[in-house]
């Protein structure tokens, strides 16, 4: 959903007319606001209910209308608020291929399930949350619940548009996640069992199982079709055995097989 496209006047916003949306257990919206200078920005709030999102809103409006537009972050402001307006929003206005944006996007959105906690839905501070500590213990809980790959996606995006932009902004004084890497605490197998994207992947047991049914459908069914094909051209059809089953290797000799094939589509046996 996005922000309204209505007129808005030099220190005006679009707060109060904004539609709200539910995402992830809390409210959110796109909002517009038209600075002094004539500049028009858009920004995304949330909140735990509808009216705390609008309040924090209208914080950033104002702390946006006192700084000419640069919204002056602390590290008491909630993780969540951050990737929210700061870090979805690069990735969306980014040069990116549009299926990395997707999966960036995507990404930011498991960590801001990841940032919450059983004792406070409204997650991490900024201070709490960029420990060494909770960016492993975010991106573990990542990788248990959507896989591997789904954490180092998650990975990136906390390094590239979390991190470093809170590096910029003086709020952290360096990337962790540059120098540093995270045992994601995975089974060794566990890329078999962990969803990935459209739907769980096979482990190499079932992987096997399922290409041997395909290869044993297929060749039956090319059996079949070729039964068909004999009896409405009105020849005789041999009945499959273990020794003439149609394009069966001859005791393993391919030209042996050939020849066989083209007995078969003559009427007759295999030789054995």
């Amino acid at each position: 959903m996005t922000a309204s496209k209505a007129k808005i006047e030099p220190g005006g916003t679009s707060i109060d007319r904004a539609k709200m949306r539910k995402e992830n257990g809390s409210y959110v919206f796109d909002w517009r606001i038209r600075l002094m200078d004539g500049r028009l920005l858009t920004r995304r709030s949330r909140g735990k209910t509808i009216g705390i999102a609008r309040r924090r809103a209208r914080e950033s409006a104002a702390e946006l209308l006192r700084s000419g537009g640069q919204k002056t972050w602390k590290t008491t402001d909630l993780m969540n608020d951050y990737i929210s307006e700061v870090s979805i929003p690069a990735i969306e206005s980014s040069n990116l291929r549009k299926n990395t944006k997707l999966r960036y996007t995507a990404a930011a959105r498991q960590l801001l399930i990841a940032y919450k906690t059983d004792q406070n839905t409204e997650g991490y501070t900024i201070a709490g949350g960029t420990t060494f500590k909770t960016l492993e213990t975010v991106l573990r809980s990542i990788a248990q619940e959507h896989g591997k790959e789904s954490a180092h996606h998650a990975r990136t995006v906390l390094s590239k548009y979390v991190l470093q932009s809170m590096v910029r902004d003086g709020l952290v004084e360096n990337n962790l996640l540059l120098k540093e890497s995270i045992d994601l605490n995975l089974p060794e197998d566990e890329d078999d069992r962990a969803i990935t994207r459209g739907g769980h992947a096979l482990t190499l047991t079932q992987y096997t199982s399922v290409v041997q049914t395909l290869l044993t459908n297929g060749a039956r069914r090319r059996y079949q079709q070729t039964q068909t094909r004999e009896i409405r051209a009105g020849r005789p059809c041999c009945q499959e055995t273990e020794h003439n089953r149609p394009y069966a290797f001859a005791g393993g000799n391919r030209s042996e097989s050939r020849r066989g094939e083209r007995d078969y589509m003559a009427g007759h046996q295999f030789r054995t």
